[in-house]
C-alpha cells in the first residue's frame, strides 16, 4: 500500500510500500496528487500528472477534498487524510517552528509564489495586483520580498486595508482603474498573468501584471500620499 494517513502535521499510519516516511514524521501534504515520474512531472507540471490525471473530464492531476471533475479524493479540511503515492505527495518539515508556520505550503503560498514568477517582473517593472483576497496578499509579500513596486486593486475595504498595512498603495475596483494603472506606468507596454483567487466575498480572479516604470503620474493620490512606498 502506497499511503500513509496523516493528521494535522504528522503521520499516523503508513502503507507497507511507503519507503520514505515513518509515523511521527512532520510533513506538509499539497492538494495535488502526483505520482513524481511521468512525463508531466518530470517537467515540473504536477498539476497536469499523467498518473492521476481525470480524462473523463478533460481535468487536470487529481485533487484533494474536490468534486468527481478532479477525482472525488476525500480530504482537504479533514481531520484525517488518506494519502496516496505518499512517497512523492509530501513535504517534509523541520521541528523548530510553529505549525501554522508551514500551515500555507500546502497550496496558496505556493500558488502566490508561482503567479509572480508567471509575472517575470523585468527591471525597474511593476507588479500590479487584481484582487486582494488569500492568494493576492501572498502576491503582494512576495512582491515586496522581491523589492518590486507594486500597486493592487480591490473592491473590499478590509482588504485594500491590509496591505496598504504593509506599504502597499491601493485602489478600489472602477470602470477607469485600468486606464489608472496604465496612466501611472506612462501607458507602456504590460502583460497579464492569471492565478487562482480563494476570495469568497468577491469572485475578482487575482492577477499578475506587469509593466515598465519610467514615470509615477498620480494614482489615487489620497492614497499615494498616505503610503511609504512611493
Amino acid at each position: 500500500m502506497k499511503s500513509l494517513t496523516w493528521q494535522g502535521k504528522r503521520n499516523v499510519e503508513v502503507g507497507s510500500d511507503v519507503a520514505q516516511l515513518a509515523v511521527g514524521d512532520r510533513v506538509v501534504i499539497p492538494f495535488n496528487i502526483s505520482c513524481g515520474h511521468c512525463f508531466m512531472c518530470r517537467k515540473g507540471l504536477q498539476s497536469q500528472c499523467e498518473t492521476t490525471q481525470v480524462r473523463e473530464y478533460g481535468s487536470g492531476a487529481a485533487l484533494f477534498g474536490y468534486t468527481k471533475l478532479y477525482g472525488q479524493v476525500p480530504g482537504g479540511q479533514a481531520e484525517y487524510l488518506r494519502v496516496p503515492l505518499a512517497d512523492y505527495n509530501h513535504v517534509r518539515v523541520a521541528e523548530e517552528l510553529a505549525n501554522d508556520r508551514y500551515l500555507y505550503l500546502s497550496d496558496i503560498l505556493p500558488t502566490a509564489w508561482q503567479g509572480v514568477e508567471y509575472a517575470d517582473v523585468p527591471e525597474g517593472g511593476t507588479l500590479a495586483v487584481l484582487g486582494l483576497g488569500p492568494v493576492g496578499q501572498f502576491v503582494l509579500r512576495i512582491g515586496a520580498h522581491h523589492e518590486f513596486r507594486e500597486l493592487a486593486v480591490d473592491p473590499v475595504p478590509e482588504r485594500r486595508a491590509m496591505a496598504e498595512s504593509h506599504g502597499i498603495l491601493t485602489d478600489d475596483l472602477t470602470d477607469t482603474v485600468m486606464d489608472e494603472l496604465r496612466d501611472l506606468t506612462c501607458r507602456r507596454s504590460w502583460r497579464i498573468r492569471l492565478t487562482r483567487s480563494r476570495c469568497r466575498v468577491s469572485p475578482l480572479t487575482t492577477r499578475c501584471l506587469t509593466t515598465l516604470r519610467s514615470c509615477t503620474p498620480p494614482f489615487n493620490a489620497r492614497k499615494m500620499a498616505a503610503s511609504k512606498s512611493f
